[in-house]
């Protein structure tokens, strides 16, 4: 897996490039990023991606905004991306959140 920050993101046409440390940009679209809504990304934002071939060359084929770990904490409180929410990857219980 690969490791870059988003250099440019297209909010309202649903795509962006990452500079990977090699410093090639990298193509990606609103559908691969898997941990996170797209709307929630920033420019700036460290991401970890895998890459794939297309016939306009590299794109990312997934990407992941908290590095494919678990929910981010905030002040001891777990945060749950929409996506999280969607998929069930965590339980609300009276002690938090559990991530199974």
């Amino acid at each position: 897996m690969e490791q870059g920050t988003i250099v440019r993101l297209m909010l309202d046409k649903g795509y962006g490039f990452i500079s990977s440390q090699d410093g090639q940009d990298v193509f990606f679209r609103r559908g691969v990023v898997s941990d996170a809504e797209f709307d929630d990304l920033a420019e700036g934002q460290s991401v970890r991606f895998t890459l794939e071939d297309s016939d306009r060359g590299l794109r990312a084929g997934s990407v992941f905004a908290h590095g494919g770990e678990p929910a981010a904490r905030r002040d001891g409180v777990a945060v749950l991306t929409g996506a999280e929410m969607r998929s069930g990857a965590g339980q609300i219980t009276a002690r938090g959140v559990r991530n199974e």
